[in-house]
């Protein structure tokens, strides 16, 4: 029975947060108007420009207004739109697994509809970046952008030990990315130079029902563990993209092992969008 509770208890631990992005300021251009009684009006504007309005009117005077304008910007930043295009791409995670092994029994929890059985877990998402070449994605540097994973599964024997855990793991979204890599060509797994994805943040609790919670580490009947904001890093394997970047997998990577109990991750994905940005940020440009 140790195992079922080692084995739920494994996922408590996560990562950091994604980036926001700096926006630039520009000031409003304002025309000053005026209009003599029965003269014609000539207005000018622009960045710094002074704007001249003359009206004749039935009598002896002539009136002059001028006014002055202005456009302020800001410095340019990480953020600030380049020159530079990238595709935005969309993988919905199904078929992805959690693998949990232990000495007594192991377990195999795939997201999958429907997610509310038993070893079934999801949705989950992943959004990566990539360059643009000659109008469609193409091989240079990789971007993880957002990770989305519900991880709502339960394992044991009930009566005795049965654990359920519902977590959230989401990223938010990094718009210069949670981690970088590089593509050699097209259809080649991307490798990184630091294997580790921040963002990797975990909120929802650990529950379990039965005669033996309370015991090896299992919450107690009644009395859940929660769960919040708990972050920390997660290791990668080379991501496989194919050729045609439809599809996306990972080898499993270790999670946890802790306690007698390990927890593996396996990515599996098929595209769902393929978003061109023509104003990507600096920081994220090949």
């Amino acid at each position: 029975m140790r195992m079922y509770v080692l084995a739920a208890a494994t996922l408590l631990w996560a990562t950091g947060c994604g980036e926001d992005g700096a926006k630039d300021e520009t000031g409003d251009t304002t025309t000053a108007t005026s209009t003599g009684t029965t003269g014609t009006v000539t207005t000018g504007t622009g960045s710094n420009s002074t704007g001249t309005t003359t009206g004749t009117g039935t009598g002896t005077g002539t009136g002059t207004t001028t006014g002055t304008t202005s456009t302020s910007v800001s410095s340019p930043t990480l953020t600030t739109p380049s020159d530079c295009a990238t595709w935005l791409l969309t993988y919905d995670l199904t078929g992805s697994k959690l693998f949990i092994d232990s000495d007594i029994a192991s377990y195999e929890v795939t997201l999958e509809e429907p997610y509310s059985d038993d070893l079934n877990m999801g949705p989950g998402q992943m959004t990566i970046r990539v360059p643009d070449v000659g109008g469609a994605p193409g091989a240079g540097r990789v971007d993880i952008v957002a990770f989305q994973m519900t991880q709502d599964y339960s394992v044991g024997v009930e009566g005795f030990v049965y654990v359920r855990t519902n977590i959230e793991v989401d990223s938010g979204e990094a718009i210069c990315g949670l981690v970088s890599g590089d593509q050699s060509a097209a259809g080649a797994d991307v490798s990184w130079p630091d294997p580790n994805m921040p963002g990797y943040c975990q909120n929802g609790s650990v529950s379990c029902t039965g005669i033996l919670c309370g015991t090896s580490g299992s919450p107690e009947e009644g009395s859940p563990i929660t769960v919040e904001d708990e972050c920390g890093p997660m290791p990668l394997n080379g991501l496989q993209l194919s050729a045609d970047y439809e599809t996306l997998g990972m080898t499993p990577v270790v999670l946890r092992d802790k306690d007698g109990s390990v927890l593996r991750l396996g990515l599996m994905g098929s595209q769902t969008s393929a978003v061109l940005d023509e104003a990507t940020p600096k920081c994220a440009c090949p």
